[in-house]
Parts: C-alpha cells; structure tokens; sequence
C-alpha cells in the first residue's frame, strides 16, 4: 500500500524521483520525502483521495506564532525538520493528523514553560467538521524513523565516500 500512495505523490507532483534504475534511482529516503509520505499513511485510508488530502496537511499553516517547535511555514517542513534533528525528535510526544479535516499537531516538551508540553496546530483555513476522526503517532515512533533516516544518510554518504576514494586510487 505504501508503494501505491508513493505513485500517487509522484503522479501529484509531491515528491522528487531521480531517474534511472537500480541503486540509487526513486525515491530518496530524506527528511521531506519521508515526511510526505507519513502524511499519506496516516492521513487517510482512501488511496483515490492521497495525494489531494496529503497535499492539504502538509501545506497546512501553523495557527500559533509563538511557543512553536521550529519557524516552519507549513506542517510537511515542521515534519521534515523534526525527522532531520534527533534533538528535535526527543522533544516530540505525539503528532496527530485528521483524517476528516486536514490538520495536524504536534505536541512536544517545551522545558523552559511550567507545563511540559506544548502543542502546534497546522490547519487549513476552511476546515470544519463535525466529527474529527484523528490518527496519532507517538514520540517514540517518530524518534526511531528519525534514527533510521540518519543512519541512511550516514550510510549514503560512507558509500559515496568509499566509491569517490575507489576510483581516486584506480580500484
């Protein structure tokens, strides 16, 4: 199911691909891409409505200016930056996305406030409806996909290291 949504962001236009075959062609695995495709999984069921519902919360606008995780304009970038930052990522309890009105939030450790928590709602400005049905991921969830794209990157980059030193000595 995760490959079709992932046909369907492509066809939409909201992911990047580099060409080819094999290694190194697709889909990479980055901070924004994984994000855009967590919000097509958890975001709906409905694999005909991906691509136009994912699209509406991952534009969706932060509703606070203050007290937020990071200065992103829109959910999908708040996402991104979190997957990209294990210190980000500890921060992280929950995140939430509508599945009958595009919005999301994040909610997170803000040490420095009485409370421990605080939470960022993205959401698109005409959304009302009158049952919210919500799917929820947990801080651990979003801490151990954030580990798993860093050691991919890691990876990538002794791979390139290794082949550029490869073809410098004439192996």
């Amino acid at each position: 199911a995760l490959y079709e949504r992932q046909l369907s962001l492509l066809r939409a236009g909201l992911l990047e691909q580099v060409e080819g075959r094999g290694p190194g062609a697709g889909v990479r695995a980055t901070p924004h891409s994984v994000a855009m495709l967590l919000i097509a999984a958890v975001a709906t069921d409905n694999l005909a409505d991906a691509a136009i519902w994912t699209d509406s919360i991952a534009t969706a606008e932060p509703k606070a200016k203050r007290l937020r995780l990071t200065r992103a304009s829109s959910f999908q970038e708040e996402l991104a930056a979190i997957l990209a930052s294990e210190a980000l990522a500890n921060r992280i309890v929950q995140i939430s996305m509508g599945r009958t009105s595009p919005f999301a939030e994040v909610q997170f450790l803000w040490p420095k406030l009485k409370r421990t928590t605080t939470v960022t709602r993205f959401e698109v400005a005409a959304a009302v409806s009158v049952v919210d049905v919500v799917a929820t991921m947990r801080g651990e969830t979003i801490r151990k996909i954030a580990d798993s794209i860093a050691k991919l990157s890691d990876n990538r980059g002794a791979q390139q290291n290794y082949q550029a030193k490869s073809a410098g000595s004439g192996m």
